[in-house]
């Protein structure tokens, strides 16, 4: 047996080596011709005034996903719903659960022309795993296995769907095979156009970011490896605007303010070009870009960057059996910037829900309810040094709430 690539980078990137045996090939391996494997998603950091990434509590939204989806927690795998989202106490650790990465909504496609089985695991060393569908054999803290599915190339669902739109869904929309979980004979067999994931981590990853007192940001390389231009964009109170880069060489790469005016669908066009020439199908693109549209292009500063796959094969070395012809992993870096502006912004409201009328109290609680995950990193910074009793009193029921 040949050690896996992934596993001699994962010392190196200061991660846990996994089990020895998932990380490299069994010694029955075939590679099918016919099997072809994709994969997208994202690992969304936030950066301090330093550049580095920050800790924070990914989970402490409510769940943007369909109840269908098996989430941390979930003891009986059979659809029998015990898991924490279902629980109320349980909600409470999940909401809690702390780390530097959110990896986001990585989706496995598989393209064949016939119908034919695979095995399907990933570790996940530097984390744990979150959320999954369709139901897998075995999930652990730092991995899943979904043990054999049937690949149904040709078949349209059914899928799973709830009446409430979802940005789940548009994931679904490639010419990927149905993948169907294998039930053993259970009435109840699960299928998806892919097989889904998400989880929690703290990791080292190769970009770092900060803003220059001018308004500019500084991209710092800490990786061993040339990156590929990348995408600093920014939505200020609806004004949308962004800049592109050239390659990022390691080191500091000094990048402008933002200072091109753009639309929604410019900016996704961009994105999707960068994904189509890093591997991806368009239709793979245009359904990522569909899925993260609402939150890629909220308020606040941000870079979109490309994960090189090295390092994405040893944060999440993946097994599929038997081995493709072709496997993209195609992972995007979403660095938040915790800029002055969204801080002042935070305070701002914090001060309306203390002196403003009832209406005007209304109004800073959507605003900041509208402001997200990554409001609580601001909150925290304010109430360090703030003097304000009624201010940091109001600020901390926000993050109660």
């Amino acid at each position: 047996m040949r050690p896996s690539p992934a596993l001699l980078l994962l010392p190196v990137l200061g991660l846990p080596l996994p089990l020895l045996a998932w990380a490299q090939d069994p010694p029955d391996a075939k590679v099918a011709a016919d099997l072809v494997v994709h994969e997208w998603g994202t690992f969304t950091t936030v950066a301090g005034a330093d550049g580095r990434a920050l800790e924070w509590r990914p989970l402490a939204q409510d769940s943007d996903l369909p109840g269908f989806v098996y989430t941390l927690g979930d003891e009986d795998l059979t659809g029998k719903r015990q898991g924490l989202r279902f629980a109320e106490d349980a909600v409470s650790v999940k909401k809690t659960t702390r780390g530097t990465v959110r990896m986001e909504t990585p989706v496995l496609y598989f393209y064949t022309d016939r119908r034919q089985e695979a095995a399907v695991r990933v570790e996940f060393p530097g984390g744990r795993i979150t959320e999954w569908f369709p139901r897998a054999a075995s999930v652990w803290t730092h991995g899943i296995d979904w043990g054999r599915v049937l690949l149904l190339p040709g078949v349209d669902g059914p899928y799973p769907r709830e009446a409430t739109p979802n940005h789940y869904y548009p994931a679904r929309e490639t010419d990927a095979a149905t993948v169907q979980v294998c039930s053993d004979g259970e009435p109840d067999t699960e299928r998806e156009r892919f097989l889904f994931y998400r989880g929690v981590g703290t990791f080292p990853l190769p970009l770092e970011a900060r803003q220059r007192d001018d308004g500019g940001v500084v991209l710092v390389n800490v990786g061993d490896e040339v990156l590929p231009p990348a995408l600093v964009f920014e939505n200020r109170g609806g004004e949308l605007r962004f800049t592109r880069t050239g390659r990022l060489a390691k080191g500091e790469n000094v990048v402008g303010h933002p200072d091109r005016a753009t639309d929604r669908e410019h900016v996704g066009r961009l994105l999707q070009g960068m994904l189509v020439l890093e591997g991806l199908f368009p239709k793979e693109a245009a359904a990522m870009v569909a899925t993260w549209k609402d939150q890629w292009f909220e308020e606040g500063l941000r870079v979109f960057w490309l994960v090189p796959r090295a390092r994405t094969d040893a944060i999440l070395p993946l097994s599929v059996t038997p081995r493709p012809r072709e496997v993209q992993r195609v992972l995007v870096g979403r660095l938040e910037l915790l800029t002055p502006a969204f801080v002042a912004r935070i305070r701002t409201l914090g001060r309306t829900l203390v002196e403003g009328d009832d209406a005007a109290r209304a109004a800073a609680r959507r605003s900041l309810a509208a402001l997200g995950r990554f409001a609580e990193l601001a909150i925290a910074r304010i109430l360090v040094d703030c003097r304000n009793r009624k201010l940091a009193d109001a600020l901390r029921e926000v993050l109660q709430r």
